[in-house]
């Protein structure tokens, strides 16, 4: 499925309808809850898995919030927003994190899935406080795909016989590694369908 529109002029409307311009402790609650912060955290999820992002961005600047898509293990700016959608976007995700809304001081983590253009996505969160507020990160992990094999991750058959004969023994263990991005969960999801 093609999703069509852009991202800029998808939140120059939310703004419009009221992204609110500054934003207290005590009304981060009830703001994430509103109509413009849902519609915009689902838009920019929306973009990011139309995108195939692998991870959301946003980050707290000194008088803005910057969000970056990271596609292909290289990170893209893609969006500057008021410092206000920072905070209102970071509540949001919290809620539906079931994490703890009040703490701003202590890193947090969680996760939760979505449904959305087509693919089931569950999406991995983690909040660090910053100097500029909280920055948050979202690894989205595509559920609907399938599993892929050896071969198709690019092992040699070679590479993918030793492989395969070393998870099927009872005893040792398979160290998967690798930077950000580059396939340990999908390698082991593969191992564990085979």
């Amino acid at each position: 499925i093609q999703y069509k529109g852009n991202l800029q002029e998808d939140f120059a409307k939310i703004l419009k309808e009221g992204l609110p311009s500054s934003v207290r402790d005590e009304e981060l609650g009830q703001l994430a809850q509103d109509i413009p912060v849902v519609k915009a955290l689902d838009a920019v999820l929306q973009h990011a898995i139309a995108d195939r992002a692998s991870d959301i961005h946003v980050e707290g600047q000194e008088d803005a919030a910057l969000i970056r898509f990271r596609i292909d293990g290289i990170l893209h700016d893609v969006l500057t927003l008021p410092k206000s959608a920072q905070a209102t976007l970071v509540a949001r995700t919290k809620i539906l994190a079931n994490l703890k809304i009040d703490e701003h001081r202590l890193p947090q983590d969680g996760r939760f899935k979505v449904a959305m253009l087509g693919s089931d996505v569950a999406l991995r969160v983690s909040i660090i406080p910053g100097f500029y507020g909280e920055n948050l990160v979202l690894r989205l992990l595509f559920e609907s795909e399938k599993p892929r094999t050896l071969l198709e991750l690019g092992l040699t058959e070679g590479q993918a016989d030793v492989v395969a004969a070393s998870s099927k023994k009872t005893h040792g263990m398979i160290l998967v590694t690798g930077p950000t991005g580059s396939g340990k969960t999908t390698t082991l999801y593969s191992l564990m369908t085979m």
